[in-house]
Parts: structure tokens; sequence; C-alpha cells
């Protein structure tokens, strides 16, 4: 995600034309309240979204978040800190 999942680093018609079966936004504690609700919604409705941290306190949400590929045909993307994973082939 762009800029931390910013509310106006993406806008519908952005996330909608990528159209990614994920997104990762790396992000810690902040004053800016980033990710932003409306940011974070845009992106789940197209595809898995995974976090890093707690933009409030740092707790892990997703931690580490690894994505192998085998450059061709699929990709494998899994969250050290929560477990969540998205296995996907490519069109």
């Amino acid at each position: 995600m762009n800029h931390h999942g910013s509310q106006f680093s993406s806008n519908p018609t952005f996330v909608a034309t990528l159209s990614a079966e994920a997104s990762i936004i790396s992000v810690g504690a902040n004053s800016f309240g980033d990710p932003s609700a409306t940011a974070l919604a845009r992106w789940d409705a197209v595809g898995t979204v995974f976090q890093s941290q707690s933009p409030s306190d740092n707790a892990l949400i997703g931690g580490n978040v690894t994505v192998r590929t085998n450059g061709v045909t699929s990709f494998r993307a899994d969250a050290e800190g929560s477990g969540k994973s998205l296995v996907s082939p490519l069109d």
C-alpha cells in the first residue's frame, strides 16, 4: 500500500485498476492514524491485506510478511506474526 495506507494515498479507481490479490502495509505506531480505515477498506475489497504492526501501539499484527513467487505463475504470501497466508496462481 502506498504511503503506509494514508487516506489519500490511493483512490477507488487506482485500487480497482490494480485489482491486487494481496497488498502489504508496513506500518507502526504513528500520530497520523495511518493506515486509514478508508484505505484499508478499499484494498480489502479487492484482495487480502497484510499489515505488519498496529498503528496505535506497535503490537504485531502480521509481523514480517514474506512473499515467494516462482516468477511466472504463482505466489505465496505469509505473515509470520498472525499465521495469515495466501497462495495464488497467477493468470
